[in-house]
């Protein structure tokens, strides 16, 4: 018997891992559904990570629907997410949801790229003679970007926007383009859509340091960095093209230490949970490390607890230290220094032996929990 197809549309709020899943879920089996983001880009977190564990391959083939993972390619989020069921509406904001059950109506804002898609050609003559530069946020602050800007570096097409709020409307990049895409008077534009059902995928966010006074203590140098701005410097789309290297002063990272729970595991800051996979993103990443950087790189993780959960998960862990030679310190870390040379100075109170030891370094990452979003 044939499978039956649904109808109806569905309205995913959230597109990042969880509502991606979600999304093509449901368009397999025939609903409509209209994907909203916030964000300019798609795919939360995981669009800023190349790789994951505990294959350390990219993960995001095994968020793909169970049904039909032959045609898998077409949904790879590397290249673009596409299916005809899918409409995907990023830098867009939930105003208001009313109705019931079977009967809903969104309002939606749609907030302007100033550059349409479906003229651009993606050359990038506009980025060149952009005169303005931010930080990156994508990139974590660790690089400079264009008020004409790709929000997501691998993203194909090319889905340029401009930053209204550093914008300073010199007209450098309307001049420039062939094709008269850019538009720098668009306005936002609101809509409604009639939904049979929403699914909620807020996703998560990493805890902010700022909150935090010990990370404040530890943020002595810009080499103390976040894990996720470690993974944007692994990341050959990131900052250093791959390569480990300091952001104060470029020079090449050799002895690199992470410090575990970071805002979470705390009851100071009403956080006394377990994140779950801050010890696995860090074995990860201190394995990449070692990969690019070769026998010269020591990796070091001071943790509390190794919650290496799950039988793969174990493995990894086995595997990161008897294999790849990370070395792991059971500790409490006091406090860290900034000396003269400008490298790291970790000072960590061990209880096996009851005393402290102090650790020069090149880079320290912070390990930071998960939290919600407050939206």
């Amino acid at each position: 018997m044939a499978e039956q197809k649904q109808t109806g549309t569905v309205l995913v709020a959230g597109a990042g891992i969880g509502g991606i899943k979600a999304a093509i879920e449901l368009a397999e089996v025939g609903y409509r559904v209209v994907l909203v983001d916030s964000s300019p880009w798609i795919g939360g977190i995981l669009a800023k990570l190349d790789n994951q564990f505990p294959s350390n391959h990219c993960g995001i083939c095994r968020m793909l629907p169970m049904a039909g993972r032959e045609n898998a390619s077409q949904y790879c989020m590397r290249k673009g997410l596409f299916h005809d069921n899918i409409e995907i509406l990023p830098f867009t904001d939930i105003t208001s949801l009313t109705g019931d059950a079977g009967n809903f109506t969104a309002t939606l804002k749609r907030h302007p790229r100033y550059i349409d898609p479906d003229r651009c050609n993606g050359l990038l003559q506009c980025v060149s003679v952009c005169p303005v530069e931010t930080d990156d946020t994508f990139n974590e602050g660790l690089t400079k970007r264009k008020a004409v800007y790709q929000p997501i570096p691998h993203s194909t097409p090319p889905m340029l926007r401009v930053d209204m709020d550093i914008c300073t409307k010199c007209g450098e990049c309307v001049s420039i383009c062939p094709t008269n895409a850019i538009d720098l008077d668009q306005e936002e534009q609101d809509e409604t859509r009639q939904v049979q059902a929403v699914i909620l995928a807020s996703g998560l966010t990493l805890y902010n340091l700022d909150d935090f006074e010990d990370a404040k203590a530890y943020a002595v140098s810009r080499d103390v960095v976040t894990a996720l701005a470690f993974e944007r410097i692994l990341s050959a789309t990131g900052t250093y093209d791959g390569t480990i290297r300091r952001p104060s002063d470029n020079r090449p990272a050799r002895k690199i230490a992470w410090i575990q729970c970071m805002g979470s595991r705390n009851r100071r800051l009403q956080r006394d949970y377990c994140s779950s996979v801050c010890c696995m993103f860090a074995l990860k990443e201190a394995v990449m490390a070692k990969e690019r950087g070769g026998e010269e790189i020591e990796t070091t993780i001071f943790y509390m607890d190794m919650r290496t959960f799950g039988k793969d998960h174990y493995q990894y862990r086995e595997q990161a230290e008897n294999h790849h030679g990370v070395k792991l310190v059971r500790c409490r870390v006091q406090e860290v220094i900034l000396n003269p040379d400008k490298t790291l100075g970790l000072r960590y109170f061990d209880p096996g032996t009851n005393q402290f030891f102090l650790e020069n370094l090149d880079m320290i990452v912070m390990s930071t929990g998960q939290v919600p979003y407050r939206d």
